[in-house]
């Protein structure tokens, strides 16, 4: 008898000091046609390709900054190192990028940064050939 009251209490502070946690969830939209050059003027943030060069952790912000090299580019960096903020780790919709690996990286503008999560990288990575062909040649850093 002891034991279910002791259950049932327990459940029911859980139940009141409890705090909702969300996992990193992502919805599939319906495939639609896209005018790239449209959709690129009207996009307030970064688009380019590159090579991760360097992954550093900020503790405080449970954040990653992100070195690119940057190859070619279509909008928002010129140079060629780019920086892009995204979470942790992937429960909380941060992209995993890898050292030495080449990405093509859509990035929103947030606070005066470039931001990438999993759920629109997901999105912009499973129509990569249709951005890069739709969008044409991008321009190279420092031209």
């Amino acid at each position: 008898m002891k034991k279910i009251v002791l259950v049932i209490c327990s459940i029911a502070l859980l139940g009141v000091f409890g705090q909702a946690t969300y996992g990193c969830s992502c919805r599939e939209g319906k495939a639609q046609r896209v005018s790239y050059k449209k959709w690129l003027k009207n996009f307030d943030g970064s688009v380019f390709v590159g090579r991760v060069v360097r992954i550093e952790k900020i503790e405080a912000r449970y954040e990653l900054k992100v070195t690119f090299e940057v190859e070619t580019y279509w909008k928002g960096v010129e140079t060629s190192q780019a920086f892009i903020y995204t979470a942790m780790d992937g429960a909380a919709c941060g992209v995993h990028y890898v050292e030495g690996k080449n990405y093509f990286v859509v990035a929103q503008r947030s606070e005066g940064k470039f931001y990438t999560d999993l759920c629109s990288w997901l999105g912009y990575s499973k129509n990569e050939k249709a951005y890069l062909k739709g969008l044409g040649k991008g321009k190279s850093p420092g031209t």
